[in-house]
């Protein structure tokens, strides 16, 4: 499942002007990983959490996940069950849907969601938290 969320996300952009690229490895892994894991149930462990701006390349990706203490995959995961629990299952695809209009994803997140990066970092460190 897990691979097929990356095919129909690729599919699903790639008559978009910007494509894929816009999106950030961690967006692309985290719907990946949420897709992957529908109906079961994802402990939180104990793991520190990356700047989003160091997790859109998958050279950032790879020296992330190298880093003693983190875990990119799980951040993704509950980045996006965050997402889709503040505002919505739908707000997955409006990301999508405003990123193929403007071509910049951080703005298209901020502009859905009303969170910028450093805020959604705050909030999914206060919720993994409790």
């Amino acid at each position: 499942m897990h691979e097929f969320a990356h095919y129909a996300l690729d599919r699903k952009v790639e008559s978009t002007t910007p494509g894929l690229d816009p999106y950030p490895l961690w967006f692309q892994e985290g719907v990946a990983e949420y897709i992957a894991n529908d109906q079961t149930i994802v402990e939180a462990s104990d793991f520190e959490l990356v700047n989003y701006d160091q997790l859109k390349s998958y050279q950032q990706w790879k020296t992330a996940r190298k880093q003693d203490g983190t875990d990119v995959y799980d951040q993704s995961y509950f980045t996006i069950k965050f997402l889709i629990d503040e505002s919505g299952e739908n707000v997955i695809e409006d990301i999508i849907n405003a990123t193929s209009n403007s071509g910049d994803f951080k703005r298209s997140l901020e502009d859905v969601t009303g969170l910028r990066y450093d805020t959604l970092l705050k909030r999914l460190k206060i919720t993994l938290e409790n």
